[in-house]
């Protein structure tokens, strides 16, 4: 043998592999049974993060919103303070005398001083201003000039007759409250004066010491009623006092035109 050793054992017998069959290329393609949980149901790890220009464009956007909107305001309360004065609304000039006002819920001229930030009479408050004034001048009228009283006055026809005397004191004093204190814009009124006035014309059918001091009281009920139409924007007035065959103790009142309160008369005997 070339050079080999004499010791040297033969190498083992080779031991032949079997390799299993291959599957069939149908088997092959056989799909795998799905997971048993779908996928719809399997938690999803991925998240979306915006990005750092869709930040910027919601920053952008929020920001350009706030500055056309201007700074938010707190909601104004819903009570305000009232002027402690007049009551309501209602604005006569001379007999068919008429007001205008810019300016109050407390009624035909325009009112210069109002600025716009005086409170607004209601129209209700005006005509209720002018039902207590009508019914202050009758309780004066059947509590302080009795029918029976022989007082008599130079050209005063429907003052001297009984039958009529009270309707036309009713009549007088309204329309005397009317032309001088509700529309007497010129200056502010002086109550007293008016007063003493009406009840010196009116002394001879009375002889009662407390007219004047009820005389004043309807006087001041008609100052608020000149302070609620002067504070109201709407346009007031008073229609005609003649009216055939009637006195007329109070005119139809008118707001912007349109009767709001109808006239008192009685008919003339």
């Amino acid at each position: 043998m070339c050079g080999g050793k004499a010791d040297e054992r033969p190498p083992p017998a080779s031991i032949p592999v079997e390799l299993p069959p291959r599957r069939p290329a149908a088997q092959a393609n056989t799909p795998r049974p799905p997971s048993a949980r779908p996928k719809a149901d399997r938690p999803t790890t991925k998240h979306h993060r915006p990005s750092t220009r869709d930040q910027s464009a919601t920053t952008h956007r929020r920001e350009r919103a706030q500055t056309s909107a201007g700074p938010s305001k707190a909601p104004q309360s819903a009570h305000k303070h009232r002027p402690g004065t007049s009551t309501s609304k209602p604005n006569p000039r001379t007999a068919g005398g008429e007001r205008h006002r810019s300016s109050q819920h407390h009624k035909e001229r325009q009112k210069s001083k109002f600025t716009g930030n005086e409170e607004i009479i209601e129209d209700n408050a005006i005509i209720e201003l002018v039902r207590q004034i009508a019914a202050f001048i009758e309780q004066h009228a059947h509590t302080f000039y009795p029918i029976d009283n022989n007082g008599w006055k130079e050209n005063g026809a429907e003052l001297n007759d009984p039958r009529t005397r009270h309707a036309a004191i009713r009549r007088y004093i309204a329309h005397i409250i009317i032309d001088s204190i509700v529309f007497d814009t010129e200056t502010r009124p002086d109550l007293e004066l008016i007063a003493n006035n009406i009840c010196n014309y009116l002394d001879v059918y009375t002889s009662d010491k407390k007219v004047v001091a009820h005389l004043f009281q309807i006087c001041e009920l008609a100052d608020d009623l000149r302070e609620a139409i002067d504070s109201h924007p709407d346009t007031w007035r008073f229609e005609s006092w003649d009216r055939f065959g009637y006195i007329v103790m109070l005119p139809e009142l008118r707001r912007n035109g349109q009767a709001v309160l109808g006239s008192q008369r009685v008919k003339n005997i």
